[in-house]
């Protein structure tokens, strides 16, 4: 049995459905619409905050998201996409579409990345989609080649590290960013400030200046900046988690976004780190390109599905 869930009478929010049998849940997840994606023209239905405990179960209730969406006359069908990009999206793909451990090294998860069955990917396909967006994640353990010499500043470009006394306004320093340099990424829709910082305001208490740096220009004007943060050593050396990095367009060709990664690698070799992970990159974008000059090993590999209705 499907059961709906909508929001409470003049609130926004998605709805939720809920596959139950015999009583227990099976199966749920929420629906979305969004316009004019990047890449995506029309409106779109998204199916986020999904989870299936069998592969029938996830399978019927896709396929009745579908059918909702259907009715509403979207473009297509796109998950799992909580809402939109800036939150939680994408699978881990299933093991036999993993690279294996780079190196012998088995990398934990870590905070930001999506976690579900292995056989959910199977569940999408079932149910008729396919992989429209692949991601990856790559570690770097020779850190000190990783950083190599070109740590310095170019001219008229300055780093500096986040200032903890200013976090909401550098939130807002990181919006703006994040605006631009990210606006052409694939499903890719803007987000307002007040979002952003609510969003991420729960990180300050984890967030570690040293390893988020800000480009500027000689009026201050931020240009670039690099999102890092450590994970504990759990029994090993700790590693950094190179999150995101964004560069405003008319910065880009200068090479501040290698600079910034080089500068990460340098500080985490300094520091005794084990290694630097650079997380959830598109498959196709300059950071991946970055990553792989870095020598960077893949050792996780996600994807998001889409279908037509």
């Amino acid at each position: 049995m499907i059961v709906r869930r909508g929001p409470p009478a003049g609130a926004d929010g998605p709805l939720e459905l809920e596959l139950e049998d015999a009583g227990a849940i099976r199966a749920r997840c929420a629906l979305y619409t969004a316009r004019n994606l990047v890449g995506a023209p029309g409106e779109s239905g998204l199916v986020g905050r999904w989870e299936a405990f069998d592969v029938s179960a996830g399978r019927s209730l896709l396929e009745e998201a579908c059918r909702h969406f259907a009715e509403r006359g979207v473009a297509r069908v796109l998950g799992p996409m909580n809402g939109d990009t800036w939150h939680a999206y994408r699978l881990v793909l299933p093991p036999g579409e993993q690279p294996g451990p780079p190196g012998g090294l088995v990398v934990p998860p870590f905070p930001g990345e999506p976690s579900n069955p292995p056989d959910a990917a199977d569940t999408w396909h079932d149910a008729g989609f396919d992989i429209v967006a692949r991601y990856e994640s790559a570690i770097v353990t020779d850190l000190a080649t990783a950083a190599g010499p070109a740590t310095g500043e170019p001219p008229g470009v300055t780093f500096r590290p986040l200032d903890p006394d200013r976090f909401d306004d550098e939130l807002a320093v990181l919006h703006a960013i994040s605006l631009r340099g990210f606006a052409a990424n694939p499903y890719y829709a803007p987000i307002g400030r007040a979002e952003f910082v609510a969003l991420n305001a729960p990180l300050r208490p984890f967030v570690d200046p040293r390893f988020v740096e800000f480009a500027e220009d000689e009026s201050g004007e931020a240009l670039a900046f690099l999102f890092c943060f450590p994970l504990p050593a759990g029994g090993g050396r700790p590693l950094l988690v190179a999150k995101t990095i964004a560069v405003v367009p008319e910065a880009r060709g200068r090479h501040l976004g290698a600079l910034l990664f080089a500068r990460a690698h340098a500080r985490a070799h300094e520091l005794g780190f084990g290694g630097v992970i650079h997380a959830l990159m598109h498959a196709d974008n300059a950071s991946t390109r970055m990553s792989s000059r870095q020598k960077a090993r893949v050792f996780r590999r996600y994807a998001l599905f889409g279908r037509t209705p």
